[in-house]
């Protein structure tokens, strides 16, 4: 987002680890339909696409849920999201358990930081993807 992450670790607290952090799917290939689950693509940084877009540069963006509405999540934060097809939860523990660390930014934003761009470490964007998705549980849409 705006703010430098440096500056905003000391604008506000650090998140607890019982925290939930909101995940929004906002490309329909990152839901899976079989199962409730975000697919791995849902935690892969997104590279800049120009000088103007910024891309995933800071951390892949997260929503502390004591500071964020579900319903607000849902809607796109009032059009500032299109559109959201699908929303996951993670623990802020289990996320530093991967090595990972979770800084909030802005009231309700924060950022995941640690994870490697796909195109500069394959493997390791992938493998940690992989258990940001197995360890997420997909809480909108409901599934039976």
């Amino acid at each position: 987002m705006s703010q430098d992450p440096d500056d905003a670790s000391s604008s506000f607290p650090s998140l607890p680890c019982n925290e939930l952090v909101y995940r929004l799917a906002i490309r329909s290939r990152d839901v899976d339909q079989d199962r409730p689950k975000l697919w791995l693509t849902a935690f892969i940084r997104r590279p800049p696409k120009d000088e103007q877009d910024r891309g995933d540069e800071d951390g892949l963006s997260v929503n502390p849920s004591h500071s964020c509405n579900l319903e607000d999540a849902k809607g796109g934060f009032g059009g500032v999201i299109k559109r959201v097809y699908g929303i996951g939860t993670l623990h802020t523990g289990w996320v530093r358990d991967l090595g990972l660390e979770i800084i909030q930014d802005e009231d309700i934003h924060a950022l995941i930081q640690g994870l490697p761009y796909e195109r500069e470490d394959p493997a390791e964007a992938n493998r940690l993807a992989g258990a940001l998705a197995e360890l997420s549980r997909l809480v909108w849409p409901e599934r039976d």
